[in-house]
């Protein structure tokens, strides 16, 4: 993915990692217990209640979906570039690295994708002559290639595309063995990883890593021990570790090469975890939840620092910039919150 995370109001865990960067003051209607090394930058007051939120490679735009509304907002001073209406609710967004580029997917096998610079629409992925791969293939989950030269979607029929930005052609379509997926891509443009299986499924718990390399080639499969659906997966800045999260089962990190777990960091927080990120010198770990965001020292395996957020309020979901410099999640109160994390 590009590194930008895009999450729901489902029971979830997210990951993504995040570096250290500072900010003042703290969200509206949370509570801090922290030394101050997790801190709150702004609220963005949305139309609507989020229901996914990105952040690109950069960290300097932040997108937003509420319903069938997408917004895009300067992430450093909080100003709304964009508004954009789609005719359906929104599944899914996606942004590549330089924040140019808002891809957007509804219940339509068309993905939407505009000009954050221009505010109009620049293209249209979907292909006429690809007429019986996409014929009632919803495209539900994506993520920008780095350099935004690609866009790799996730269908409901157990198809993976890759569709050329620039000409909307689609050049790569691989079947797979189970959908409802979620894909990721290394900031390094190296490397895929897909998560996200039904409860109900047989490959309940599972994560698929791809080589990018003339097309998908499969690298190895990983299974979460609890066989819990993994709800989402983010890589490290330098593109060699993967965390994979479920609801519930805590995070684990991957060797990206061999998929050797690394660890499995289950954390002292309630089980509905929205996100696992590890800051840039990989010995912190990010943890949030509904009401929590808890800065873990993986050497000590302990909380180090952390945030509880108010009654009144919920968090929903986890997004960050390829370095982590710019957190984003959203929130109950039909907001975005921007955060900022130092070491302690």
């Amino acid at each position: 993915m590009n590194r930008v995370v895009h999450t729901t109001w489902h029971c979830v865990v997210v990951a993504c990692f995040v570096a250290f960067t500072a900010a003042a003051g703290l969200a509206e209607g949370a509570e801090s217990n922290s030394s101050g090394a997790i801190r709150h930058s702004r609220r963005i007051a949305l139309s609507g209640t989020p229901g996914a939120v990105a952040v690109s490679g950069d960290g300097k735009t932040i997108v937003a979906a509420s319903g069938r509304v997408l917004t895009a907002i300067d992430a450093s001073s909080g100003t709304v570039l964009h508004r954009w209406e789609q005719s359906q609710d929104i599944i899914d967004i996606s942004l590549s690295a330089n924040g140019r580029l808002v891809a957007v997917t509804t219940g339509s096998p068309i993905i939407d994708i505009y000009d954050r610079e221009t505010g109009e629409r620049s293209q249209q992925l979907h292909r006429a002559d690809a007429a019986d791969y996409l014929r009632g293939d919803e495209q539900q989950r994506i993520a920008f290639y780095p350099d935004g030269s690609k866009l790799i979607s996730m269908g409901t029929h157990v198809r993976i595309f890759v569709s050329d930005v620039e000409t909307g052609d689609w050049d790569h379509i691989m079947v797979v063995k189970y959908d409802a997926c979620t894909p990721v891509v290394a900031p390094d443009g190296k490397h895929v990883a897909l998560f996200g299986m039904q409860d109900d499924s047989e490959l309940s718990g599972q994560v698929t890593m791809f080589l990018i390399r003339r097309g998908l080639q499969p690298l190895w499969t990983k299974w979460h021990e609890s066989r819990e659906a993994v709800t989402h997966a983010a890589f490290s800045p330098d593109g060699l570790r993967l965390a994979s999260s479920g609801a519930g089962d805590g995070a684990r990190v991957w060797n990206v090469q061999s998929g050797e777990l690394i660890t499995h960091v289950k954390g002292e927080q309630e089980a509905r975890l929205l996100g696992a990120s590890f800051v840039v010198d990989g010995n912190h770990l990010l943890m949030v939840s509904p009401r929590t965001l808890q800065l873990r020292s993986l050497d000590r395996d302990a909380a180090v620092a952390s945030v509880a957020i108010s009654e009144q309020d919920s968090l929903g979901g986890l997004a960050c910039s390829h370095d982590g410099a710019v957190v984003a999640t959203f929130s109950s109160q039909a907001a975005v919150d921007v955060w900022s994390v130092q070491r302690p």
